[in-house]
């Protein structure tokens, strides 16, 4: 399905993946996770992430460069399963700054979960945002992180 499906089937094939976890899953996730469509890509990032696989950090870390900004708020948040560190935190600290309303408020959920208190005055600056997403992810953000 995952090869000869529709993208409906494809889809489903992806999540399937996802449900059955494992190491064998890993290597078709991250295929996924290269491809042209951004279904797929888009689909894939998302399970890679609920898996929290440590080896696939690289590929999540290139989909935030992605060019689908949709791709790029999948990748922050699948990248807030993985363990806090400094490197992890300093890839998605710069979308704070993206004031787009989407972006921005899942990188404030996602440094939160990783317990990054060095980005706290940044969010508090989100609550101030245009966007009522993001002033809302970032009061949630902030109720997540220790004080």
């Amino acid at each position: 399905m995952l090869k000869t499906g529709n993208m409906g089937a494809r889809i489903a094939a992806i999540y399937a993946l996802g449900e059955i976890g494992g190491q064998e899953v890993i290597t078709p996730l991250v295929y996924c996770a290269g491809r042209p469509e951004d279904d797929i890509r888009s689909a894939a990032v998302e399970i890679l992430g609920r898996l929290g696989e440590p080896s696939t950090l690289t590929i999540l870390l290139e989909r935030l460069n992605d060019q689908n900004t949709a791709i790029q708020s999948r990748a922050i948040t699948a990248l807030s399963n993985f363990t806090a560190s400094d490197s992890l935190c300093g890839h998605l600290r710069p979308f704070l700054e993206v004031s787009d309303g989407d972006r921005e408020a899942e990188a404030a959920l996602a440094l939160s979960r990783l317990k990054d208190r060095s980005s706290t005055a940044r969010i508090i600056a989100l609550l101030s945002s245009p966007h009522s997403s993001t002033r809302k992810a970032a009061a949630t953000a902030l109720s997540l992180l220790p004080i």
